[in-house]
């Protein structure tokens, strides 16, 4: 389910792997969402590159090897009923 470099990059990772690894797949979730695909795509031909950190952290993707313009992409953890949970957004820009 993970691109070659997102794979290579987890393996890297020292103790924010886990982290890493939930800001992939939630980004890569949230795009495939705005998409209208959903998971029907085959998730190692979309690469998620993490580009910010903290609250709100940015990413970029690549659709097989393109980059995708976004109006709006970031990852990032808030409370919902009283459980720390990870969301993204990912809107598709123009």
């Amino acid at each position: 389910m993970l691109h070659p470099a997102e794979r290579a990059a987890l393996e890297t990772a020292a103790q924010g792997a886990h982290e890493m690894f939930l800001r992939l797949w939630t980004a890569k979730e949230a795009y495939v969402k705005a998409l209208g695909t959903g998971l029907a795509r085959e998730p190692r031909e979309i690469e998620i590159k993490l580009t910010g950190a903290g609250a709100r952290g940015a990413f970029e993707v690549f659709d097989c090897g393109r980059p995708v313009a976004a109006a709006l992409a970031w990852t990032g953890r808030a409370r919902v009923r009283q459980q720390l949970v990870m969301l993204a957004c990912f809107v598709v820009g123009r």
